[in-house]
């Protein structure tokens, strides 16, 4: 279990409270826009951008939360980072501004990937402190297919549109849609016995992500969220 400062403690708390501040947000407004058993149709240009502003919006919050939470580990024990940079640092207390120039000195940190999340928190965290681990499988799968939608909308290159093609035949998707119909599209989820957007599906996963390191990082206190019915159809 993770020892954390007072410091570090109110820092991670405030992290944690704004991702799922935002992702509540997100998922009323979801909650408001989609009409129940109505699906978004090719004709519906505005309800697609809606959706597909809506999945930018809620990547650059993942990322912002998750560079948020491997500042503050990384300030818990810099020792391991520090050592593959071949770098010597103060071990006690580093400040936040040291350890977020250690994290993105090297280059800009690709964080909205949970496959990456891993490999970066697992070459630069000390065991102890790494709640990234605790994310399960099936949500990275989820938060790495958001990531690529995500990737369409801002680029559309060749590459992006053949990432999202791979989506699609995951789904048994004959022909390629737009993001924003892929995410309106409502679909029902046995594991949580109801009908929601795609869209919400993947909130959902964020949440439950943020949830496994809450959990790791505070053992004994309450999850501060759970599923989004607001996201329900």
């Amino acid at each position: 279990m993770a020892q954390l400062s007072l410091q570090v403690k109110s820092s991670l708390e405030s992290a944690f409270n704004r991702f799922y501040d935002e992702l509540e947000f997100y998922g009323l407004f979801l909650g408001e826009i989609v009409k129940p058993g109505v699906s978004v149709t090719q004709e519906a240009m505005e309800e697609r951008m809606i959706f597909e502003a809506l999945a930018v919006k809620i990547h650059a919050s993942w990322e912002v939360f998750i560079r948020d939470l491997m500042i503050d580990c990384l300030s818990c024990n810099i020792s391991k980072h520090a050592k593959s940079m071949g770098v010597s640092v103060p071990q006690r207390n580093p400040s936040r501004e040291v350890c977020e120039m250690m994290l993105t000195g090297t280059g800009t940190l690709r964080l909205g990937n949970a496959t990456n999340v891993h490999k970066t928190a697992e070459r630069r965290l000390v065991q102890k402190y790494n709640p990234f681990k605790e994310i399960n499988k099936a949500d990275v799968g989820k938060i790495d297919e958001f990531h690529a939608i995500r990737n369409y909308i801002a680029h559309q290159s060749s590459r992006a549109k053949r990432d999202l093609e791979n989506i699609h035949r995951g789904y048994k998707l004959s022909s390629f849609v737009d993001p924003g119909t892929f995410l309106a599209t409502i679909v029902y989820a046995p594991e949580l016995n109801g009908k929601y957007t795609r869209l919400g599906l993947y909130i959902n996963s964020f949440s439950s992500a943020s949830d496994k390191m809450h959990r790791y990082l505070f053992p004994h206190e309450k999850k501060p969220r759970g599923t989004w019915p607001s996201a329900r159809s």
